[in-house]
C-alpha cells in the first residue's frame, strides 16, 4: 500500500540534450525508459503519476512550472 498517492517523475534530459553517454547508450533514453516503467508500476498500485516528459522532447522550465502540481515528497 502506498502512503503517498501522487508522484511527479522527471526523466531529465530530452531533445537535443543527450546527457551522458556510454557507448551508444544515451542518458536521456535510459532515464525516459526507466521513468515509464516506474510510472506503470505506480499506477498499478493506484497512484496518480505526472510525467514531465513522455517523449524525446526538450522541456522548458516555463512550461513545466505552468503545468506544475503540488507535491509533498521528491
Amino acid at each position: 500500500m502506498l502512503k503517498v498517492k501522487s508522484f511527479i517523475i522527471d526523466a531529465g534530459h530530452g531533445g537535443k540534450y543527450d546527457g551522458t553517454t556510454s557507448g551508444s547508450r544515451k542518458e536521456k533514453v535510459v532515464t525516459l525508459n526507466m521513468s515509464k516503467i516506474l510510472e506503470k508500476k505506480l499506477k498499478a498500485k493506484g497512484a496518480t503519476v505526472y510525467m514531465t516528459r513522455t517523449t524525446d522532447k526538450l522541456l522548458h522550465m516555463k512550461g513545466i512550472l505552468r503545468s506544475s502540481v503540488i507535491v509533498y515528497y521528491f
